[in-house]
């Protein structure tokens, strides 16, 4: 599986830097689980200097498209879109390093109690997301476990990711949401 997504992502991000148009997939030659609606985020790391650098990150959290064709999109955008970043080049595509999240369909959380929060979400297999008025924000589930955060540091972060005040997420009129997701990385293929 982990080829056929990355292989999505590379395919995608190239034609377009090369030719300017949004590839295709060819969705219903693929196998089922690509033809499946699903949401996808992918992540470009900049790999040249000898470490990961964050270079793009975009995804498309709600399961609308097929999974083959939230990656092509998510991947496109990721390269060129991120507001934090320039676009990619051509030139630039083979210092990068590719990460595609799949994920599960959105799962509402019912409580804003920490106590509650604390034990309902698990640090590295739930991502979060947070919808309040006009602003939404989301995180996924190895952002936590990178930075060593609590549930609660979590939490904050993502109010701060939407912009929000950090303790938004215990307002009643706050919309919490967690989901699980399964990467797929460049690493994966090359151990």
């Amino acid at each position: 599986m982990a080829d056929w997504v990355l292989c999505i992502a590379h395919t995608a991000i190239e034609r377009y830097l090369r030719d300017g148009v949004v590839w295709k997939p060819p969705i219903q030659k693929m196998p089922k689980f690509l033809q499946q609606t699903r949401g996808a985020f992918t992540t470009l790391y900049n790999i040249s200097k000898g470490k990961k650098d964050l270079r793009g990150c975009i995804g498309i959290p709600l399961p609308i498209y097929p999974l083959a064709e939230s990656i092509t999109r998510s991947a496109i955008e990721a390269a060129v879109s991120d507001p934090r970043f320039n676009p990619i080049s051509l030139e630039e595509l083979p210092m990068l390093m590719f990460s595609v999240d799949v994920l599960s369909p959105l799962i509402p959380i019912t409580t804003h109690d920490l106590n509650d929060l604390t034990t309902l979400i698990e640090i590295g297999k739930h991502g979060l997301v947070i919808k309040y008025k006009e602003r939404s924000g989301l995180l996924l589930p190895k952002v936590p476990e990178e930075f060593g955060w609590t549930v609660e540091e979590y939490l904050a972060h993502l109010c701060l990711k939407a912009g929000l005040p950090p303790s938004t997420y215990q307002n009643p009129e706050a919309e919490l949401f967690m989901f699980s997701s399964e990467s797929f990385s460049d690493e994966m293929l090359i151990e």
